[in-house]
């Protein structure tokens, strides 16, 4: 899993539930709600609904900090929070 700060929004990139079809679920969320990611997923996951979906190869994770890079355009069609 992965964040990526976009606009008014925190983007998270999830693979969890769609990895045999290697791509990312990403959810919209506030950057207030950041910090619960890494302890609360599942309860926020059940709560939200995805804005899209992208392929593994289409983003890049920093490791060291979990950060999300986009190779393509089109992002703003994921924040719609």
């Amino acid at each position: 899993m992965g964040l990526m700060p976009h606009v008014d929004a925190v983007l998270v990139f999830d693979p969890s539930e769609t990895a045999a079809t290697c791509e990312y679920e990403v959810f919209s969320i506030a950057p207030s709600e950041q910090d619960r990611v890494w302890t609360e997923w599942d309860a926020m996951r059940a709560e939200l609904a995805p804005t899209g979906r992208i392929p593994f190869g289409d983003v890049e994770v920093d490791e060291h900090n979990r950060v999300i890079r986009m190779r393509t355009m089109g992002l703003e069609s994921f924040a719609t929070s």
